[in-house]
């Protein structure tokens, strides 16, 4: 996810450069496809954060980056003796 947001923010200062908020959180939608749209709708964000696309990049890397299990981080200490 990290080179997506890299690649969107690059264009957004690039040859998308003075578009609105909406229209930015717009192309974000469109280019994560049938999933990306299916994660946004089925979050429940107000109309403000909605139109923010600095918001919305933070939910989808909190959904998307995987999370720390710290059982297998024990494990792999303990294996460290």
């Amino acid at each position: 996810f990290k080179k997506f947001k890299q690649q969107s923010q690059l264009a957004f200062k690039s040859f998308l450069k003075g578009i609105t908020a909406d229209k930015k959180v717009s192309y974000i939608l469109l280019w994560t496809g049938e999933k990306g749209l299916g994660l946004f709708n089925s979050w429940d964000m107000s109309e403000s954060v909605c139109s923010n696309s600095d918001t919305l990049f933070k939910k989808f890397e909190r959904h998307l980056e995987p999370r720390l299990d710290h059982r297998i981080h024990r494990y792999e200490f303990q294996g460290l003796k």
